[in-house]
């Protein structure tokens, strides 16, 4: 790598500012990306997409990287007042033993780091920086991240103890968002959404969906061998 490539790749990230004045063009961006990376998911899923990425249309300006970016931003600041939350809950009632979703949630946010150092590079250098496997560590940790979070703080998890939308609503928003930035990261460009990339490119998606389908699988039989946990505890002998 040249010196002058190197303090490229150094040089610090532009802000993403939220709130501000945003022309017509950049939030039909943010609308735009938000109908592409939720097409196959729930129709409020696009809806809570927008919620999150168009305060940050100015910043993102058209930019898929910065979407990725403004997306994770969004949802580690939910995780981490969410963790406030669980705190708070966990001292007026430890009985609901929250530990382990505490746990969680303090590990996604601390791992963090590194990912959003990897986004907000792509976001200062550009899209057409992005290669065909530029975010595959940071697909694996959001990956990482949903699952954790569906078997210690959702399915599994709280679900069993804690009446989540009385008692933590704000976990619904958390699970919300990280669905949201996981698709916005697993299509990170305007080619893998198109699928006019290259072969190997359409390698990384296809090994993306793979990952979702076994995480779905692996959640299932988590799920199930819990409830039988459960049943076996409570059958008489």
């Amino acid at each position: 790598m040249t010196a002058a490539a190197a303090a490229a790749d150094a040089r610090p990230s532009p802000p993403l500012v939220a709130n501000l004045p945003a022309s017509a063009a950049a939030q039909d961006f943010v609308r735009s990306r938000c109908g592409e990376v939720c097409r196959l998911r729930p129709k409020q899923a696009a809806r809570e997409c927008n919620k999150l990425l168009l305060p940050f249309a100015t910043s993102i300006n058209g930019s898929y990287a910065g979407a990725s970016l403004a997306g994770t931003t969004a949802m580690i600041s939910e995780l981490t007042a969410f963790v406030r939350d669980m705190r708070e809950l966990d001292r007026a009632w430890p009985e609901y033993k929250l530990g382990g979703c505490i746990r969680m949630a303090e590990g996604a946010v601390g791992g963090a780091k590194e990912q959003m150092a990897t986004l907000s590079r792509f976001y200062a250098l550009g899209d057409d920086k992005v290669g065909e496997f530029g975010l595959s560590e940071v697909m694996k940790w959001i990956d990482a991240v949903e699952t954790d979070f569906q078997h210690e703080c959702s399915h599994g998890g709280l679900m069993n103890v804690v009446d989540l939308s009385k008692e933590l609503p704000r976990a619904r928003v958390v699970k919300n968002y990280i669905d949201v930035s996981n698709g916005l990261i697993c299509f990170p460009t305007k080619y893998a959404i198109n699928f006019l990339g290259s072969p190997g490119l359409f390698s990384f998606l296809a090994a993306c969906c793979t990952f979702t389908v076994f995480i779905s699988v692996q959640r299932y039989i988590d799920m199930h061998m819990h409830t039988l946990n459960i049943y076996e505890r409570t059958t008489p002998t």
